[in-house]
């Protein structure tokens, strides 16, 4: 059973697809990327498959939100350089993504309105790039603006060199058990991306977010996967959520999460069971609409999409652990 939330809609549906032959031991799938982080590297991730963020940086280091995430905090700095074990350490057969809290001096890259005549942000600092229409059809003129900043967090991110398009992607992953003591973490494993020549301008499967305690509603271990696509410019990518009431984390526990993706369906499964099967059908949105995408595993903090900030009970460092990462195709005929 999965719940799809919408404004006051809620829609639930049972498959038996959860007992149908997964693409890891389907003959007509192959495995075309992998990450056992074996001993290989032994202290960092393997520099051929990951980049240690998107490239494009923050956009500063402190966020606000509408009511009901009114707060102010700053945002984790990714640290960039691949030699760098405090964010992201590879040992005994996993990878570990940190989140720690200490000062931090970040490099930040923004897109900020300019002024095409004094090829200044707004804000007066002078643009390293032409002032020019920033996404090529809003209008709206900007430039790149460098910055270095104070940061007061650290965080890991592994994102993946090459992009896919259909597959099946999984990971086994285990988290710190859920308390007021992680209250402000998110550990994530998605995928993203744009390519405006085929119309997707936001392409998003999350194969599992989690709020690993949400104070608003007393949640522990909020689980969801969701999808998002946008493919019109100037409109907001609509978000099906799809949460996992049953997810439970016990301390030190393995799991397996994998979303199934082709033209026709998007699953979610867990632990090898179907947990959702995404029901495009109702948003009018294929499958095969969405674009070529990276993947993300990463550790939001705060956890922004559950509107939760860190507090005086969160406990530093957090560990998210990662045993292995794969993703099979279809066999090319």
């Amino acid at each position: 059973m999965c719940k799809y939330l919408l404004p006051l809609v809620f829609f639930f549906t049972f498959s038996s697809a959860s007992f149908a032959q997964l693409p890891p031991q389907d003959k007509n799938y192959q495995l075309v990327f992998q990450d056992e982080f074996d001993s290989t590297f032994h202290t960092i991730v393997d520099v051929s498959k990951w980049m240690r963020n998107p490239g494009y940086s923050q956009q500063g280091n402190v966020t606000s939100y509408t009511p009901p995430c009114d707060s102010l905090w700053d945002k984790a700095y990714l640290v960039k350089v691949d030699t760098d074990s405090t964010t992201i350490r590879v040992s005994n057969g996993t990878c570990k993504l940190l989140v720690n809290k200490t000062k931090y001096m970040g490099q930040v890259s923004n897109w900020l309105p300019c002024d095409t005549a004094t090829r200044r942000s707004l804000k007066g600092n002078r643009c390293e790039s032409p002032c020019v229409p920033a996404d090529g059809h809003d209008g709206i003129c900007k430039c790149l603006i460098r910055d270095t900043i104070p940061f007061k967090y650290t965080a890991g991110m592994l994102y993946s060199k090459k992009k896919f398009r259909f597959g099946y992607y999984e990971i086994k992953f285990r988290i710190p058990p859920a308390s007021p003591s992680t209250h402000g973490f998110g550990p994530n494993f998605w995928l993203f991306g744009v390519d405006t020549s085929l119309k997707a301008y936001y392409s998003e499967i999350d194969v599992f977010e989690i709020g690993s305690y949400y104070k608003a509603k007393n949640k522990y271990n909020d689980y969801t996967s969701n999808v998002h696509f946008s493919g019109k410019q100037n409109t907001s990518p609509p978000s099906h959520i799809m949460r996992n009431p049953g997810f439970v984390q016990a301390a030190n526990e393995w799991h397996k999460a994998a979303a199934w993706w082709t033209p026709d369906f998007i699953k979610f499964y867990l632990d090898d069971s179907l947990y959702c099967d995404y029901p495009w059908q109702q948003f009018n949105e294929p499958p095969g609409n969405l674009c070529a995408m990276n993947m993300l595993i990463d550790i939001n903090a705060p956890s922004y999409n559950f509107c939760t900030n860190f507090d005086s009970l969160t406990q530093f460092p957090y560990k998210y652990e990662i045993d292995y990462v794969r993703v099979y195709q279809l066999k090319q005929k």
